[in-house]
């Protein structure tokens, strides 16, 4: 990292194993980037329901006037349902929602935050990620990569 770059990040204070923040000071003002590693979808609900009041009391702490970026591995499908979730979800998503897309989109829904992905249209080899081992059909997981942004027609490259 160049030296002049190191004043313009600031580490979060209270990081976890699922959760670690950092903060930017960019020429347009604070970012907060949040890392994530969500519940695999076996977890516990309990466990699930844990992370996401985490999840949803760190993204409490930012100001609204902030940019806030979620990018990591959320084990979930969103699904292609854009009609269901047109606030949060593009018209390029694929396959059916879990239960874990299911909780992502809610949140995302409450803290108006969008999955980005979902709103560009891709070469179809490239929006799918994994690929479940048995019955070998490919699937768009997890997000990776791209971010949940507050504002849905603002996105950070």
């Amino acid at each position: 990292m160049k030296n002049t770059l190191v004043k313009m990040v600031e580490p979060g204070d209270n990081g976890s194993e699922r959760l670690l923040t950092l903060r930017l000071n960019t020429s347009e003002g604070p970012a907060t980037l949040v890392s994530v590693y969500a519940p695999t979808l076996c977890s516990t609900p309990e466990a699930k329901d844990e992370f996401y009041q985490n999840l949803d009391a760190l993204i409490r702490t930012v100001p609204d006037q902030e940019q806030l970026v979620l990018l990591g591995d959320f084990n979930a499908r969103v699904g292609a349902d854009h009609e269901s979730w047109p606030s949060c979800l593009g018209q390029f998503g694929i396959g059916k929602i879990n239960e874990n897309g299911q909780r992502l989109l809610e949140l995302c829904t409450y803290h108006n935050l969008c999955v980005t992905n979902s709103y560009f249209q891709t070469k179809p080899q490239h929006r799918v990620s994994w690929r479940h081992p048995r019955s070998r059909h490919w699937h768009q997981l997890d997000q990776t990569h791209f971010p949940q942004v507050r504002a849905p027609h603002t996105v950070i490259p």
